[in-house]
């Protein structure tokens, strides 16, 4: 319903049928089909109701999706969860993600192709994750084994 009403305000031109569609296919990109008879206050878990909110935030097909956190308030399953739908949904639309993510765990880094990289409004790094590891040796400085590259940026820049 939740989905129903909101295509049906940003999708004033879509016939029933249309709008039916986005919706299913929605629902079943976002992995929430099983839940689609299920009340959004009471019967979803934080995990499926960031992915609601973020499916709402597609429903207009954007070319660019930006998220604030969308893992902030998280356990690490969802958090992880989340992040490869947001994955999922980049490559099979062919469509950037761009998101604000504080302190990733390395499972999640895995689902992110490049690292924008700022501190105090400057660019430190911006790329993989491995060019991040090649930019900090070349600079002297030696990723502990207990860390990967970001978490030890993000340790220097504290």
């Amino acid at each position: 319903e939740t989905f129903t009403f909101t295509a049906c305000l940003l999708l004033p031109t879509a016939t029933k049928s249309q709008i039916s569609a986005v919706v299913s296919a929605l629902l079943a990109e976002l992995r929430l089909g099983h839940l689609s008879n299920t009340w959004c206050a009471k019967g979803l878990s934080g995990g499926e109701m960031r992915r609601v909110s973020i499916g709402l935030s597609l429903l207009h097909d954007p070319g660019i999706l930006i998220l604030d956190e969308p893992t902030s308030g998280l356990d690490s399953g969802s958090a992880f969860n989340v992040m490869q739908t947001l994955k999922s949904i980049a490559v099979s639309r062919h469509r950037t993600v761009v998101l604000s993510i504080h302190q990733p765990s390395f499972k999640i880094l895995s689902t992110i192709d490049k690292i924008l990289l700022l501190s105090k409004g400057r660019v430190l790094h911006h790329g993989n994750l491995s060019s991040l590891q090649t930019h900090l040796s070349s600079n002297g400085f030696i990723v502990p084994p207990q860390l990967n590259a970001l978490e030890f940026a993000m340790e220097i820049l504290d």
